[in-house]
């Protein structure tokens, strides 16, 4: 009885139509094209929010005067904290789709 029937299951599986086939890889190119700037965009970020967590960020005509110095490090500070943000949503769409 065992004889009769193949030990293999690949004969039973449907192969991808080539129609089919075409479109997934074209797909996946322009994904691969979207990677590529998702990479540029998350290096961007990176060197911004270096940029807001130096002090070389803080205008130096604001040095002189303390209300206003404050108010320019609690700016960098909200910005620095929403690029983060931004970053790290970018960062999981890459994972999510790329790598």
């Amino acid at each position: 009885m065992d004889d009769l029937y193949p030990n293999e299951t690949t004969f039973f599986t449907p192969e991808e139509p080539q129609e089919q086939r075409t479109e997934r890889n074209a797909e996946k190119a322009k994904a691969q094209e979207g990677m590529a700037l998702l990479e540029e965009l998350i290096k961007r970020f990176e060197e911004r929010i270096g940029f807001y967590e130096r002090i070389d960020s803080i205008p130096s005509e604001v040095e002189s005067k303390p209300e206003e110095h404050l108010r320019a490090v609690l700016a960098n500070r909200i910005v620095k904290e929403n690029l983060v943000a931004e970053k790290d949503y970018l960062v999981s769409l890459r994972s999510q789709y790329g790598k």
